[in-house]
């Protein structure tokens, strides 16, 4: 069981709504376990339950439904999700992924924008695999390739690379992501880079650096 409360902040999104959560998760079998959760803020809510198995020998399978309120639009949805994954050997693992929503449907980020048209439209399927592996010297990578198809037909390709190394008691992380754009959008890309380090007792700090078309932030979080 678990309780979860703070402020959300996006780029480009002047609202910082305050959000909380509400989850638990039960071992219906040695190889099943069923999670249950609710997430509320001001401007979108949405509760989901979701279950984990593995069918066979180091291959997991994980259904999720998302049921989602966006408060600020006046619009709901439902959105059902199945990924599939691999485990090839110690440093190698792949996954499948596919996400059915229905027309309402509304993520946080979504709510968060002023004009319900700023949204890139409403996804009807999505469908995405990556493979991930580490390298005992050089760290962990991982790559993944997405395509999203909208009600009146529209796609944008999404693709994402990741790095992620331990230097000492520290980690430092950097992402990638690209996509191409629709009819309705101009393609984009984002740079993340963080270093986080552990200060004992269960705190850590950490820096960041986000660069993408709208402009670049950078700062320092503190966890207690």
């Amino acid at each position: 069981f678990s309780i979860g409360m703070g402020k959300l902040e996006q780029q480009g999104s002047v609202e910082a709504p305050f959000v909380a959560t509400i989850a638990n998760g039960w071992q219906l079998t040695p190889k099943t376990s069923l999670h249950a959760g609710v997430l509320s803020s001001s401007p979108w809510q949405a509760g989901a339950l979701s279950t984990n198995s593995q069918i066979f020998g180091t291959t997991q399978l994980a259904i999720q439904t998302i049921f989602a309120r966006d408060k600020v639009h006046d619009r709901k949805g439902i959105s059902n999700s199945i990924s599939l994954s691999r485990r090839l050997s110690e440093r190698v693992h792949v996954n499948l992924n596919s996400t059915q929503q229905s027309k309402g449907y509304r993520e946080l980020s979504d709510a968060l924008q002023q004009d319900d048209y700023e949204n890139r439209g409403d996804i009807r399927n999505q469908l995405g695999g990556g493979i991930g592996w580490t390298a005992e010297k050089s760290g962990t990578f991982s790559l993944s390739w997405a395509r999203s198809r909208t009600f009146d037909h529209d796609s944008v390709d999404y693709v994402r690379g990741s790095w992620c190394k331990k230097i000492a008691e520290s980690y430092l992380s950097a992402s990638v992501d690209y996509n191409t754009g629709s009819n309705n959008t101009d393609a984009d890309s984002r740079f993340y880079l963080m270093l986080s380090m552990p200060l004992g007792r269960n705190r850590s700090t950490g820096m960041y650096f986000n660069e993408s078309r709208l402009g670049s932030r950078s700062g320092v979080r503190f966890n207690d």
